[in-house]
């Protein structure tokens, strides 16, 4: 039996993949690092494979570091906006990305929509209004290059991923993630 033979149609749709899951990984990873709250003891969940992004679960904003709280006892930002339920939209955008993987592509798809869904439309106060925007284009911009894409065709979800967010991107929405994870554990107050 012959080796596949590497061809430059293979290695393009490969290189493809690999950027989308840099991406994806990138995202996640960024978005969810310092939202658990600090710990001193090692985590001892084993290294997730190199394909697949895994975000620990406690990657919502718990209630001890400024998270969700009873939706009766409302919690005003300053401009109006109640901070608890604000939270809660925050973390259902997280929530649904948790665990990327462009190894599935249908799941990554869905992620991207239940994630983009949850942050438009929604009142945010001035303190994280421009990174809320950020992190809403970015996934809005996913969420619209995926549209007319099969979900589960891991190929074109990933050259559409590659051909819709750069490096530069994913950056940019990392670092407004990080700038509302933060707003979130100062107890709203920006």
């Amino acid at each position: 039996m012959r080796p596949a033979r590497t061809t430059p149609i293979r290695c393009a749709r490969h290189a493809r993949a690999a950027a989308a899951r840099v991406a994806v990984g990138a995202l996640a990873a960024a978005l969810f690092a310092g939202c658990g709250g600090p710990t001193d003891a090692p985590d001892p969940t084993p290294a997730p494979e190199p394909s697949a992004v895994v975000v620990a679960p406690d990657a919502v904003v718990p209630e001890s570091d400024g998270g969700a709280q009873e939706p009766d006892e409302q919690e005003d930002t300053g401009d109006g906006v109640d901070c608890p339920a604000l939270q809660a939209t925050w973390n259902q955008a997280n929530q649904a990305l948790v665990n990327l993987s462009a190894d599935h592509p249908r799941a990554l798809v869905n992620s991207f929509r239940v994630a983009a869904d949850a942050m438009s439309g929604v009142e945010v106060p001035d303190a994280i209004a421009d990174s809320w925007a950020t992190m809403s284009r970015y996934l809005d911009r996913v969420n619209a290059a995926l549209e007319d894409v099969d979900a589960s065709d891991a190929d074109a979800v990933s050259a559409a991923m590659s051909r819709t967010v750069s490096a530069e991107d994913t950056q940019e929405a990392t670092a407004a993630g990080e700038r509302i994870t933060d707003f979130f554990k100062s107890g709203c107050a920006g």
